[in-house]
């Protein structure tokens, strides 16, 4: 009998270690996927630097005229559309006191990226190609601003 007690509390505790580095190592994964993001769009902006404009809507409103220029910006701001829809799913409906430093910071820059009036009108003239609870949270920041 002695055994058995052992025995339920060594698998007892091999059992909360166990989820504890399996609830770490999801966490981790989170925290690589925004780095990941926000790596891919320092990495795009360093090789197109004229796609900074998108945080300045004055920039972008000299280069509407530029075909080209406006067809790279179009591109990059579905980039961060996609990456913000990917963040919506994984960090910002999730209720979780951990994630709670993750949903302030995708909030935060998602906040930024609608102030563009361009931002907007190329998410408003799109939204059917995202998932219909995002469009709610994207309007509701958008209706904020």
């Amino acid at each position: 009998m002695d055994f058995a007690i052992i025995s339920l509390i060594i698998s007892s505790f091999a059992i909360i270690i166990s989820f504890y580095f399996s609830f770490t190592s999801s966490y981790k994964g989170i925290l690589d996927r925004y780095n990941d993001c926000i790596t891919e769009i320092d990495r795009i902006l360093i090789n197109n630097p004229e796609l900074i404009a998108i945080y300045d809507e004055c920039k972008i409103e000299t280069k509407k005229n530029d075909e080209l220029f406006m067809n790279k910006m179009e591109a990059f701001i579905y980039l961060h559309l996609n990456y913000f829809e990917n963040a919506y799913f994984h960090y910002l409906c999730k209720k979780s006191l951990l994630l709670r430093r993750q949903k302030c910071v995708w909030c935060n820059f998602i906040k930024e990226f609608f102030k563009n009036k361009y931002c907007v009108t190329v998410f408003n003239e799109n939204k059917d190609l995202y998932d219909s609870s995002f469009v709610i949270y994207i309007k509701k920041i958008i209706n904020k601003l």
